[in-house]
């Protein structure tokens, strides 16, 4: 027992040494309890727009994040959304991260084709887009994160490693197809304009089976030797 013991921690701190500033695992954002955000914003001068915590109406029936946009021009016209925290930020590829998921609801008058975007030395990296259909309720979408799913949108050494290795932004936005450009001196990714109320719940990033294992062991570990 003390030979494993000592294999787990040993493990532990050598996957702590490359994840000392890695993605929060294990912690999804359910806006539960809170009327916070939890960093997911728009920003500037888009008030009217940023996402907004609704007390009801999630996939469980608790809070939920909404986030509309106006179509059209101007500001609030593109349906884009934000995160800059320290949970969302970090090393990737060090954490093992393989996977964002989260509950999404469109209940505007326009399909919405979402994507994730990443952001960091390498430049912006984006997943292909998932069409979500006017009107069809709740569903889980889940994105890989792998070098094969993510593609160089602009700006940076569109080195794939650079990037989410040191991601410093996340962002959602809706883009069905085209070419990408970014603002706000390559802080921002532009996503396309359309009309919409879209709903989104329980953001988290999934670690590959090996990561998940080992931590959820070593949290076990750590609560036993503390009961002792």
């Amino acid at each position: 027992m003390l030979s494993c013991c000592r294999l787990v921690f040993t493990s532990l701190v050598l996957f702590g040494f490359h994840t000392a500033s890695a993605v929060t695992l294990f912690a999804p954002d359910t806006f539960n309890g809170s009327t916070s955000a939890l960093g997911w914003t728009e920003g500037g001068g888009f008030n009217s727009t940023k996402p907004t915590v609704i007390t009801s109406g999630g996939p469980d029936g608790s809070n939920h994040l909404l986030n509309v946009s106006n179509g059209g021009g101007g500001a609030g016209s593109r349906l884009i959304m934000w995160n800059d925290s320290p949970k969302w930020t970090g090393d990737y590829l060090g954490a093992g991260a393989t996977m964002v998921s989260f509950d999404i609801a469109n209940d505007g008058p326009n399909d919405v084709d979402v994507r994730l975007a990443f952001n960091g030395a390498g430049g912006w990296f984006v997943t292909p887009s998932a069409s979500v259909t006017s009107g069809s309720g709740w569903q889980d979408l889940s994105f890989a994160l792998d070098g094969g799913s993510l593609s160089h949108a602009t700006g940076g050494t569109a080195a794939f490693s650079d990037t989410m290795g040191g991601v410093s932004r996340v962002e959602l936005i809706h883009h069905p197809s085209g070419t990408f450009s970014a603002g706000g001196g390559g802080a921002v990714l532009r996503g396309q304009a359309v009309e919409a109320d879209v709903r989104f719940d329980n953001f988290e990033i999934i670690p590959e089976p090996s990561t998940g294992a080992l931590l959820l062991l070593g949290s076990l570990l750590v609560g036993r030797r503390r009961r002792a």
